[in-house]
């Protein structure tokens, strides 16, 4: 449970810090530039462990989960640049109820009658987050924003979190997590250089910050991948998944967002939701 924690404190920070930056470089520059600092923690992180690296297909598995983060950076990022923070990174935090039912399905870990009510409550909590009812009798509008988005980064970051913590039992926490960024790194630079993404104008005062956001993300990764090579990736990731406290504070007091009454009682129940997974577990 402690090294969820762990990830949820630094995962909340990247998040937050990531929603001010990411509006002021883009999101493929944030991504590209997150992702390049995110790749050399890690890699002092193995120079420092020096860990064996098996000759195994289960290799093959955190290369998939970083085509599979790719995608969910992006989505995250736009969704948090588009806003708002106080609803894009909790619905996104959902990502664990993916990562459970896939830890059942081919894990084989049980679901007590208390874990289905919180996957139940959190399902609930994204469908009333996602959307302002108040707009939807005026207008018909559903899924505004970074609304979209952030239902992308959840479905992506269930899957990879599974793959991460199902590889870090076999190939061990610190290969996977180093293979899963280096994957992911490769792609989004590749894209970010396509699309023509002006990465070397980045002034230094907002390239220090992107970096930081992929430091941050490398240590949570580490600490949630290490936490689920020891124990089980249910209550790793449950815990874990509570990073979006943080953002949600500093969507409210940075950029005064003022989500509806409705979509503040969804924030509650993901939050109470991810808070039943972590005690069912």
């Amino acid at each position: 449970m402690i090294y969820g924690l762990g990830a949820a404190v630094v995962w909340g920070m990247a998040d937050l810090t990531a929603a001010v930056t990411g509006r002021r470089i883009g999101v493929l520059s944030l991504a590209a530039i997150s992702q390049l600092g995110g790749l050399v923690t890690v890699v002092v992180l193995v120079a420092a462990v020096r860990p064996e690296l098996p000759v195994d297909p289960i290799l093959l598995v955190p290369v998939a989960s970083g085509v599979i983060a790719a995608g969910a950076f992006l989505f995250l990022y736009e969704g948090l640049t588009r806003g708002p923070i106080a609803l894009v990174s909790p619905i996104a935090a959902g990502f664990a109820v993916v990562t459970i039912l896939l830890s059942v399905v081919f894990l084989h870990e049980s679901l007590t009658g208390l874990v289905l009510v919180g996957v139940a409550t959190t399902i609930a909590g994204v469908l009333l987050a996602s959307t302002d009812l108040r707009d939807v009798r005026t207008r018909g509008k559903t899924l505004q924003g970074g609304v979209p988005f952030a239902i992308g980064a959840l479905v992506c970051f269930g899957f990879v979190t599974f793959l991460i913590g199902f590889a870090a039992r076999e190939a061990g926490w610190l290969v996977t997590v180093f293979i899963s960024r280096a994957v992911g790194t490769v792609v989004l630079v590749t894209v970010a250089l396509v699309q023509g993404a002006p990465i070397r104008s980045v002034r230094q005062l907002t390239l220090i910050p992107a970096a930081l956001v992929g430091v941050a993300d490398s240590l949570g990764i580490a600490s949630y991948s290490y936490g689920s090579s020891v124990g089980a990736v249910s209550v790793v990731v449950a815990v874990a998944s509570t990073f979006s406290l943080i953002p949600v504070m500093g969507g409210v007091v940075l950029f005064h967002e003022r989500p509806a009454p409705n979509q503040w009682l969804g924030v509650g129940m993901v939050m109470a939701g991810l808070v039943l997974l972590g005690i069912a577990s």
